[in-house]
């Protein structure tokens, strides 16, 4: 009888078989709509949950937004959508708003520039006060 000898199976990460990695990208969809009838569009793609999306230099005046829309692209083999669509209350210098898949938060500088930062949530029941560091 000849020798049994094992072969061993090396398993490659993919962000097709590990939903947690870090190999997992996301696709964030921002489309704001300005009290000018503009609609300014951004786009980012990241492997974090977590970014800012607009930041002070995009010179996006925080008085002139009316509305917004964003969109997360979870890239996967299911690539699964997610949205939160809002009014804006640009009374205050601090706008924030979410469902059960993202949270978003908007704040107004002191040359009432937007900062806009946004975490994917999905779905987790973890508390979030704020998003962590960018």
């Amino acid at each position: 009888m000849s020798e049994i000898k094992s072969i061993p199976i090396n398993i490659a990460r993919s962000i097709y078989g590990l939903k947690d990695s870090n190999f997992m990208q996301y696709i964030f969809y921002l489309d704001i709509y300005t009290i000018n009838n503009e609609v300014l569009h951004f786009e980012k793609i990241i492997n974090k949950k977590t970014l800012r999306i607009i930041e002070s230099k995009d010179e996006i005046n925080y008085n002139n937004i009316k509305n917004f829309q964003i969109k997360v692209k979870e890239v996967s083999l299911l690539d699964n959508d997610y949205f939160l669509n809002s009014e804006f209350d640009n009374n205050l210098d601090f706008f924030t708003t979410q469902n059960k898949d993202i949270y978003i938060e908007f704040i107004k500088n002191s040359l009432d520039n937007t900062i806009c930062n946004c975490r994917f949530l999905n779905n987790s029941d973890d508390l979030l006060i704020s998003p962590s560091s960018y």
